[in-house]
């Protein structure tokens, strides 16, 4: 008799096991799981407890089902720690977030830029809230849910680590906007502020700063930062080890001498290991921001402890990028440039300073990224002698000759996983090296609008042999491809989550519903069609083949973010 229980625990036992990998099957592949899963309640208690941590929905239908299996079960509400709502529509996301109310042990809530809300922690019992560690783009309007319902969220979540804010609208942040007795968050490690207005002031961050005494990461994007707000982060955030300013206007000269002041000065020099200065002025490319050598110097002072940098509309002349090259971080594993202006009368920096440069910090560095910046023909040769661990290489608007690119592929295609060279006069030989040489990418985006190089067959389909089952993210945004370029991604790609398109005459329906037949993990589908180029492509007839776990941008004129159900 116990052999007999012995034997029909252990058939129990694998048929958990069995369901547990279906389910996860999927799961993974995007079906509705919440659906099938739920239509017998005893599955309940044989699906993996981990499904549960993270759900994944895929339809209305699935929503319902997982909202009705919270309500109907407390114990399984209890294994819900995170949701990620970032794929989802708007009216998605609202019953969503009234659910959140009955799920006790949560911990971290996840919007989009593109789709956030103000219902989810407001909807919640005070008592509810203290599990939350992590609230991400939840949004602040002067309409909906302002200041003070968000006061009242921090002050019930004692344990917050995590916090992102998307404001919309012009609020008013002033001194008194803060209480006098509002509770100190010495759990808080990160902010990220979105979109904050200009008006802002500066006493209203100093009295917010000193409530996160522990704050390490801190995130400010606006269209205007001024140097006030700045020279409150330098003096009153003293363990930052993380700091990015994204601002999409620098007004003028003096401005900009003091925030570069304030950051080289600041109280967390030692600690800071991720700086991002991202100044987005088009009008430094005529030389309107002017920066003294001796303050620049002390700025490049400042990031020589650095681990991840990315500066953008920075100024250099011929000397401060010397020193700057000179000086950079040994320890440096992530850079990114883009939109750096030399002020010389050559408007390149010597072969002399990127090889100083590289030969300082090229042998940590494994991520690498260049945008607008013109580059000496031997760019190509200097990367692949110094950079010998790089992973990841993003060339995008700027010029990179054909010998560069074959001696970076030939020295690092072995390494290679992440690959972008968008608008860098890229030719077919150029491309045909790429597909030659690289053995282990994840992550492809090539094409060029001006040359728009075409595809040979026997390199692309040698490559696609090759890494077609590492492939996650494949752009040929402006490179010539046919149906048969497409049939032999649909035949190997079986991990690919995003595919890319845009002007390709040769391509017709029948490729594409190949590939989203055969693709079963694509996730987002983006086919570009500008007005001027003959098209093969029927958006109609491919939009009703999308399935709905798809998000598909189908446009013939522009960009749009259109999600088809």
């Amino acid at each position: 008799m116990v052999a007999r229980d012995n034997s029909h625990s252990h058939h129990l036992l694998a048929l958990s096991e069995m369901l547990a990998h279906i389910f996860e099957f999927l799961r993974y592949n995007k079906y509705d799981l919440w659906s099938c899963s739920l239509v017998n309640k005893q599955w309940l208690t044989i699906v993996n407890p981990v499904l549960w941590r993270n759900p994944t929905f895929s339809s209305k239908r699935s929503i319902k089902a997982f909202q009705r299996a919270i309500l109907e079960n407390k114990e399984i509400a209890k294994l819900v720690i995170e949701l990620n709502t970032d794929r989802y529509k708007r009216h998605e996301i609202h019953p969503l977030a009234e659910l959140t109310a009955h799920l006790p042990c949560l911990e971290h809530i996840h919007f989009s830029a593109a789709h956030y809300t103000s219902i989810l922690p407001y909807k919640r019992e005070a008592s509810s809230l203290t599990s939350l560690k992590g609230i991400q783009y939840l949004e602040i309007s002067p309409k909906d849910i302002g200041w003070r319902s968000l006061m009242m969220v921090l002050i019930n979540s004692p344990h917050l680590e995590k916090l992102g804010l998307l404001i919309n609208g012009d609020l008013h942040l002033t001194l008194d906007t803060i209480p006098l007795d509002f509770p100190c968050l010495s759990a808080l490690s990160s902010l990220d502020l979105q979109y904050f207005p200009q008006s802002a002031s500066s006493e209203f961050f100093q009295r917010l700063f000193s409530f996160m005494p522990n704050l390490r990461r801190l995130k400010l994007y606006s269209f205007f930062i001024s140097s006030d707000i700045v020279k409150v982060i330098s003096q009153h955030c003293h363990h930052l080890e993380a700091l990015h300013l994204i601002s999409a206007f620098m007004p003028d000269d003096i401005t900009a001498h003091k925030i570069f002041d304030y950051i080289s000065t600041n109280q967390f020099r030692q600690n800071l290991r991720e700086f991002w200065l991202n100044l987005v002025n088009y009008t430094q490319y005529i030389g309107a921001l002017d920066i003294p050598c001796e303050l620049m110097n002390r700025f490049c002072d400042t990031l020589s402890h650095v681990d991840e940098l990315q500066l953008c509309g920075i100024t250099f002349n011929h000397g401060t990028m010397r020193y700057f090259a000179s000086n950079i971080s040994k320890n440096l594993r992530s850079f990114k440039l883009s939109k750096v202006y030399c002020r010389d009368i050559q408007g390149v920096f010597s072969t002399q300073v990127w090889d100083t440069l590289f030969h300082r910090c090229g042998d940590q560095l494994e991520h690498l990224a260049i945008e607008y910046l013109e580059l000496p023909p031997t760019i190509g040769e200097i990367i692949a002698h110094r950079c010998v661990n790089l992973r990841s290489l993003c060339f995008r608007y700027t010029t990179v000759s054909d010998d560069s690119i074959l001696n970076i592929t030939r020295a690092l295609g072995g390494k290679l996983q992440h690959l972008e060279l968008r608008n860098t006069s890229l030719s077919t030989a150029g491309l045909n090296s790429v597909f030659s040489h690289c053995q282990r990418l994840e992550y492809l985006d090539v094409g060029d609008r001006l040359t728009r190089p075409t595809i040979g067959e026997n390199f692309f389909r040698e490559f696609i042999l090759r890494c077609g089952d590492l492939l996650s993210h494949i752009s040929l945004i402006d490179c010539c491809i046919t149906n048969s370029h497409v049939d032999c991604i649909a035949q190997v790609c079986w991990n690919l989550h995003v595919f890319k398109l845009a002007n390709q005459p040769a391509l017709s329906d029948d490729g594409i519903n190949r590939l989203l037949k055969r693709c079963r993990r694509l996730e987002s589908l983006q086919i570009l069609q500008e007005p001027h180029v003959s098209n093969g492509l029927t958006i109609e007839t491919i939009t009703r083949n999308v399935p709905r776990w798809v998000e598909a941008t189908l446009d013939p004129y522009a960009w749009a973010r259109t999600v088809v159900d």
